[in-house]
């Protein structure tokens, strides 16, 4: 004798069953197409990164050639926090001896948060689709986008969500001549007033950086910014 009931019971099993498979399945096609978001933002953002490809956690060559202190200290930052459902990006100040790996350990960082967020969205653990937007220059690219009057660069540098600006302090980007914002104040005053993120990376103390630009402009660059600066109590 069939058991009516019992059979009820199974179809409704299998009916909830393939409804839970076709809807994580859903999920899992959502998750991939936000993911391909993250892909797209990557590969454009990769264009205005330096191409060194050594320069990945994980590559104990390149690790045992930089300062565990500054590799420690750009692993603590977090180029991109979440707030309010979005990504935004964060400052970090990092002056330190030429060879120490502080440009490379930046560049490092930013590949791996990248891998991080994509990992977090395959997850299901982001819904992010438009990360902010990241722009690498040195200050003497900045000088000769000045020079030559490139106003994109120039722009982009003040606008972009964040901007590495690396190679700060011996280009000569505190003077200008007659006319002219000295580019130290243009570019970092210009930021600050729009509460957007800069990582500054240089050769100089903070010390050293506000004797030739002014406290003004290491007041900002130090605003809400991760700071480690190996060289403090460098003679100015």
């Amino acid at each position: 004798m069939t058991d009516t009931k019992t059979d009820d019971i199974n179809v409704w099993a299998n009916i909830l069953a393939k409804v839970t498979i076709d809807d994580e399945r859903a999920k899992q096609r959502e998750r991939e197409w936000r993911a391909s978001f993250i892909d797209e933002w990557w590969t454009q953002t990769q264009k205005n990164l330096p191409s060194w490809k050594f320069a990945r956690f994980g590559n104990k060559v390149w690790e045992s050639r930089c300062d565990e202190r500054v590799l420690r200290a750009v692993r603590e930052w977090s180029p991109m926090k979440l707030s309010n459902g979005k990504l935004v990006a964060q400052s970090m100040v990092i002056c330190a001896p030429s060879g120490a790996g502080k440009s490379t350990a930046t560049l490092a960082r930013l590949y791996d948060a990248s891998k991080r967020l994509k990992d977090a969205t395959i997850e299901g653990k982001s819904t992010v689709r438009y990360p902010p937007g990241i722009l690498w220059v040195t200050e003497q690219q900045l000088l000769a986008a000045q020079e030559e009057r490139n106003y994109q660069l120039m722009n982009d540098a003040r606008e972009v969500s964040l901007l590495i600006l690396d190679e700060f302090g011996f280009a000569g980007g505190h003077d200008a001549i007659k006319g002219r914002t000295p580019l130290g104040l243009d570019i970092l005053s210009n930021r600050y007033d729009q509460e957007l993120a800069t990582v500054v990376t240089s050769g100089m103390s903070l010390g050293q950086l506000a004797k030739r630009y002014g406290m003004a402009i290491t007041r900002r660059m130090e605003n809400e910014a991760k700071v480690f600066d190996m060289l403090a109590g460098a003679r100015p």
